[in-house]
């Protein structure tokens, strides 16, 4: 059995990589460099895992507004488990193990443990191309190490839980190997490029107190960065088990370790020096028991940290929900005309707005808009609109000045990452007229029986909180049992079984369809049978952005 990333390369990520493991092959990291891949053992799956336990499509990974990593269950037959709890979706943390079938998907953060030392750069390095043999964890026997050791490595674990700085827990770990007890000379943390550069994220630190740069053994850190192993290397052999290694070093009496602090690749690597007595497999054994204390501890904090960040999106994003469906209309008879209206908010989207309010001068007031942005500060941005939008109509005012007094507001207060598209009907359910604006929204249709959908302008303005210039208005007629539909890109920019976009062409040819089939279904059955085709086109698929659809038929 094997897995395949197709079409995902190890050059760019979005963050973190997947270690697949299972009992019939070896392991294998993949980087997660698409913001959406599906599991699967179907020959077009991203992430191919073959086996009868495996569904043809099993699973998706889709990486959400706010840098977090999900997979989702595709209605597999086995299902997905994080560790024994069978889920439908789960937001991944470091560490995760996700079994599908016989596979083990551990989902591994990326993240850098050490910030580079501005002290410490590329330039003043010295290294080495030496050359003779290595000697990995691996090929050497097992070491006898004393007890005051393993306390003190015990001790140093417990010690970095409590070390919120990054920068002090990698400094912490170097100046443990300059300890008596462990006694290195320099102890460095470094990071090696494919093509031999080094760069130093922590140190150097010398027992003497110097800052002098020590020189690196280019191929004692290739073989780190290739293998993921740890290594050692000495001037010269001090035992059957330490292999001969020229470094090219002023003093010929030197051992050196490097450990690997991540995984196989560019991951940082602790680097050591240490007087030659001490190059045997018991020093290379203790530093490589530090380093993994490290790696113990840098895991812990990033799960913490990512505990922490996943409440404060969730916590933000459920009062996001709750204010936006607030705003959602309760009334939806109004004199004139039948209305029915689809809000589906997306988990983490809190931009999308709806409208629909009777006026004053018997007139009633329709409006979409889409915040650009998701999470609260959309939701709050979406619900001063709607306060400023009824205010602005009950004081009078036309809907040019309406538009273009909330066009300043934007422009002023909030700025252009802010902005928004808006489209705002204004009809008169007597004669049928009525006044529109369409600020960057995508264009309303209105259905007729037997015909095509009619497109009327689209974003002919600029979105509002984009240019502080005049917002233009524009007329026409709703004839009675016409239909008007507006809605936002979270129904236009929903993606076709072939992966292209539905678009507003694809959204009027479905509507005339279900129109023309049934010109007299009332419209929360029409609008009941477009959302079966929305999910249709999804293929059950979690949507990405916020869907809203407002028809309003005059009768």
């Amino acid at each position: 059995m094997s897995s395949v990333l197709s079409g995902v390369g190890i050059s760019t990520s979005f963050g973190g990589s997947l270690l697949i493991t299972s009992p019939e092959s070896a392991p294998e990291r993949l980087a997660l460099t698409q913001k959406r891949l599906v599991i699967g053992r179907e020959a077009i799956s991203d992430i191919i895992l073959e086996g009868n336990t495996v569904s043809r499509k099993h699973a998706e990974m889709f990486l959400d507004p706010f840098g977090r990593w999900w997979i989702r269950d595709l209605g597999s037959r086995n299902g997905i488990y994080i560790g024994d709890r069978k889920v439908s979706e789960w937001a991944l943390r470091p560490g995760d193990q996700v079994q599908i079938g016989e596979y083990s998907l551990t989902y591994e953060s990326g993240q850098t443990p050490a910030t580079a030392n501005a002290n410490a750069t590329l330039s003043t390095l010295h290294t080495s191309d030496d050359t003779g043999q290595l000697l990995s964890l691996e090929e050497i026997r097992p070491p006898n190490i004393d007890a005051a050791h393993l306390s003190l490595l015990i001790d140093f674990g417990r010690q970095l839980l409590s070390v919120e700085s990054p920068e002090d827990r990698a400094q912490r770990l170097c100046m443990l190997m300059l300890r008596p007890e462990f006694g290195a000379t320099v102890a460095l943390i470094i990071r090696s490029r494919d093509g031999g550069d080094v760069e130093v994220l922590s140190g150097p630190f010398n027992s003497d107190g110097s800052s002098a740069n020590p020189y690196i053994s280019r191929r004692l850190v290739d073989s780190v960065r290739k293998t993921g192993r740890p290594a050692l290397a000495s001037s010269q052999a001090s035992g059957p088990d330490v292999v001969k290694m020229s470094l090219y070093m002023p003093a010929t009496t030197t051992s050196a370790v490097a450990c690997p602090l991540g995984p196989a690749g560019d991951g940082p690597a602790l680097y050591a020096i240490f007087p030659l007595a001490r190059g045997t497999s018991e020093w290379l054994a203790i530093a490589s028991m530090a380093a993994e204390q490290y790696r113990s501890a840098e895991s812990a904090w990033a799960a913490r940290l990512q505990a922490q960040i996943h409440a404060t999106i969730e916590k933000e994003l459920e009062q996001a929900s709750r204010l936006q469906s607030a705003l959602v209309p309760k009334q939806l008879a109004f004199p004139g005309f039948e209305i029915d209206i689809t809000f589906r908010p997306c988990r983490w989207v809190g931009g999308d707005y709806v409208g629909a309010r009777a006026l004053g001068d018997g007139r009633v007031l329709f409006t979409v808009a889409d915040v650009c942005g998701k999470g609260m500060p959309a939701a709050l941005i979406a619900s001063s609109l709607h306060t400023m939008l009824f205010a602005s109509f009950r004081a009078g005012a036309t809907l040019c000045q309406v538009m273009d007094s909330l066009n300043d507001y934007l422009c002023e207060f909030v700025g252009l990452n802010r902005f928004v598209t808006m489209a705002c009907f204004v009809l008169d359910p007597i004669n049928g007229k009525f006044e529109y604006s369409n600020a960057g929204h995508p264009p309303p249709l209105v259905l007729s029986a037997g015909k095509p959908a009619r497109l009327l302008a689209g974003g002919y303005n600029f979105p509002l909180g984009i240019e502080s210039e005049p917002v233009t208005c524009r007329e026409d007629v709703l004839h009675r049992g016409e239909v008007l539909t507006l809605y936002t890109d979270g129904v236009s920019e929903l993606q076709t079984p072939s992966g292209e976009l539905l678009a507003t062409e694809g959204l009027a040819d479905i509507l005339a369809k279900l129109h023309t089939a049934k010109p007299t279904q009332g419209l929360p059955a029409l609008n009941k049978s477009l959302n079966a085709k929305l999910d249709e086109i999804q293929q059950g698929h979690l949507a990405h952005d916020d869907i809203t659809l407002l028809l309003a038929r005059r009768v």
